[in-house]
């Protein structure tokens, strides 16, 4: 499943950069979450970041998919 959703990033910290609020996506469709994707614009994107989810997520038809802040980190060279 390929979902395409905006997401807030704080400041980078200890080679790390956290989203910076906590992330409600809403109304997602059916399927299975295990992997993220993280591009740096949606008008030509370029994929900046992407990494496995630490327990993958299995969604309802409409279900909501949500992280706490903090909960995604991309790492910067770890």
């Amino acid at each position: 499943m390929r979902v395409t959703l905006d997401l807030d990033m704080g400041t980078a910290a200890n080679k790390q950069i956290p989203n910076s609020a906590t992330e409600a996506f809403t109304n997602m469709p059916a399927g299975a979450v295990s992997h993220i994707d993280i591009y740096d614009a949606a008008a030509t994107p370029r994929r900046a970041w992407y990494g496995t989810l630490t327990t993958a997520r299995t969604l309802a038809a409409g279900d909501t998919l949500s992280f706490a802040a903090a909960a995604i980190a991309a790492s910067l060279g770890v």
